[in-house]
């Protein structure tokens, strides 16, 4: 242990090595992977003078569509480390309530990787590169909302698959593929912007959370088109509706839209209600369901109900 004037970098290697060393006395055939997060900012002293190099496998994160990974930071973890390995995403890293995988992003994502490691002496530097880590963030943290759920990306998780074990994507890959998923044309490799057609025909695990999650999409920026209109802003916002002072010529303009977004979303509640009953537990269909689905749901109610109030007051 170092003494009490130890730097974080080096508080951090006591910790690591002590729980690292553990593992490996109880489990000797056991790799111990690591996020390499704090390696990143430190020198190859500290990190070599750790011993760590002999007790765990640096884990190289990037999950955004053009890299800022320097190559100077391989070299570094080849002074220390045998062995490494790399973390791609293919769905989350889009935003922390984003809830329709962009596959045009992550399959970038995964050119860039095999783009970094294309390049001459770069992996040779270790004894042994182990592979990709092809992760699908579920919340940015423990304390995050859900983001996207696993059924509506597993067009994604084939495509950067099979990037990865070609070392190339093709439009021919992407037709096999989708054939392979039941979509009677190529995916879509772009989520926006919406709305957007749906596929006519797919299948494949969860693909009613697959419909219902696109689906909503579309209806979302349906909804946030009619809170832009300026129909709405000019003759139906609260202060005309708490005064029963609007124009019926103009509420009855929005109606029509309003209804089907309605109608729209009554069906997708009820649709993603079902669907993601058959996948996940109870507490986890309601948080998605009240911060992905409802607020919008009872907005679109909302407005119905007052347009038609509205228009009985005339």
């Amino acid at each position: 242990m170092h003494k009490a004037d130890s730097t974080k970098e080096q508080l951090f290697m006591d910790h690591v090595k002590a729980i690292a060393s553990f593992i490996k006395e109880q489990y000797p055939r056991t790799a111990v992977v690591m996020w390499d997060d704090m390696f990143r900012t430190m020198d190859v002293a500290t990190m070599k003078e750790s011993g760590l190099g002999k007790l765990v496998e640096p884990m190289v994160w990037h999950y955004r569509a053009q890299f800022s990974l320097d190559h100077d930071l391989l070299h570094k973890y080849a002074a220390v480390f045998p062995n490494i390995w790399a973390a791609s995403a293919f769905k989350g890293a889009t935003g922390p309530r984003e809830i329709i995988t962009d596959i045009g992003y992550h399959l970038d994502n995964h050119f860039s990787w095999l783009r970094y490691f294309d390049r001459k002496n770069t992996v040779p530097q270790f004894a042994k590169f182990r592979g990709y880590a092809v992760t699908g963030w579920q919340r940015y943290d423990h304390y995050g909302t859900l983001c996207e759920l696993l059924p509506q990306a597993i067009p994604s998780l084939a495509i950067c698959l099979q990037t990865l074990r070609e070392g190339d994507f093709n439009n021919d890959m992407l037709e096999v593929i989708s054939k392979r998923l039941g979509f009677d044309h190529n995916i879509d490799l772009h989520a926006y912007p919406r709305p957007k057609p749906l596929p006519t025909s797919f299948n494949f695990p969860g693909q009613d959370v697959y419909k219902g999650v696109l689906l909503l999409g579309n209806h979302q920026v349906e909804l946030q088109n009619i809170l832009n209109n300026d129909v709405y802003k000019g003759w139906f916002n609260d202060w005309h509706i708490k005064r029963n002072y609007s124009n019926a010529f103009r509420i009855n303009q929005l109606l029509d839209s309003i209804t089907r977004v309605y109608e729209s979303f009554e069906t997708v509640k009820t649709l993603m209600q079902r669907a993601l009953l058959e996948i996940y537990d109870g507490a986890t269909v309601e948080e998605w369901m009240e911060t992905h689905l409802l607020p919008d749901y009872r907005k679109v109610k909302q407005l119905h109900e007052t347009a038609q109030a509205q228009l009985v007051k005339k």
